[in-house]
């Protein structure tokens, strides 16, 4: 009598059935990461405008001479 007896073993389930799953969350994830690109890519563009105004023209006494 063998030690050992073989069973045989099933084979993977094909990968076709997995993939679809995948490839729908990896579409979600994408549009999330959209998302958050676009958010940060308007934010940085305010910012930008922010800091390429003119800066506001504040009252300033005019500085007196000797002569007053």
């Amino acid at each position: 009598m063998p030690l050992f007896s073989f069973e045989k073993i099933a084979p993977p389930p094909p990968l076709a059935s997995v993939g679809q799953a995948d490839t729908a969350h990896r579409g979600i994830i994408i549009q999330l990461f959209d998302r958050i690109a676009e958010a940060r890519m308007q934010r940085d563009v305010r910012a930008f405008r922010r800091t390429k105004r003119a800066p506001e023209k504040t009252h300033v006494a005019p500085k007196r001479g000797r002569d007053h």
